[in-house]
């Protein structure tokens, strides 16, 4: 006796990612350009993929989406530091289907914020005293970097003549220092303050 069998071999959909990690590196407040992630569906069957992420900063142009056999849909993602201070961050974006032979799958992302420049004066401000028909000695004001890149400052000293700098601009690296000196010519003023 002989019995006909037929066995039918259904493939489970598989997700498939261009790449397993990605890098974005932007400044303090500005939302990276976006990079292209393409989901695959490698496997047979409908892909319902959802993806989520780990952190706030990443963004995805879409969450959710179905794929039929051999189909791809590309996504854009993006970091958006917000508020995030200088420094590296981690995160990943994790890729599901209950249905699909090789879920979860993951991609790495790593972020790294440029810190902006920040300008440190001290001291916070400077008192001069004489006596008429005399000029004070001159006071020293640091200008820092208290942030990162390049700070290119400008001073201004308005409408005030009898107030001069050493220098009225200047560039100073990310955690670097720059003096200048502070003067005034006190020789034609009238006492007060």
């Amino acid at each position: 006796v002989t019995t006909p069998v037929t066995l039918v071999y259904v493939q489970r959909p598989r997700i498939g990612l261009s790449t397993g990690s990605m890098a974005f590196s932007t400044e303090e407040g500005i939302e990276s350009e976006g990079q292209v992630l393409t989901v695959t569906n490698q496997g047979g069957g409908m892909l319902s993929w959802a993806a989520e992420v780990t952190d706030g900063w990443l963004v995805l142009s879409q969450f959710a989406g179905a794929l039929g056999p051999g189909e791809s849909q590309n996504l854009t993602v993006r970091a958006v530091p917000g508020a995030l201070p200088g420094g590296d961050y981690q995160g990943t974006i994790t890729f599901s289907d209950p249905n699909a032979g090789n879920s979860p799958q993951s991609v790495a992302v790593g972020l790294t914020v440029i810190p902006r420049p920040r300008i440190g004066l001290d001291p916070q401000s400077l008192s001069f005293s004489m006596f008429r028909g005399e000029n004070p000695d001159v006071q020293v004001l640091n200008i820092a970097n208290e942030g990162g890149q390049t700070l290119n400052w400008t001073a201004a000293v308005g409408d005030v003549g009898w107030l001069g700098l050493s220098a009225f601009a200047g560039s100073v690296g990310g955690g670097q220092s720059q003096n200048i000196t502070v003067s005034v010519d006190a020789l034609n003023l009238n006492p007060g303050v």
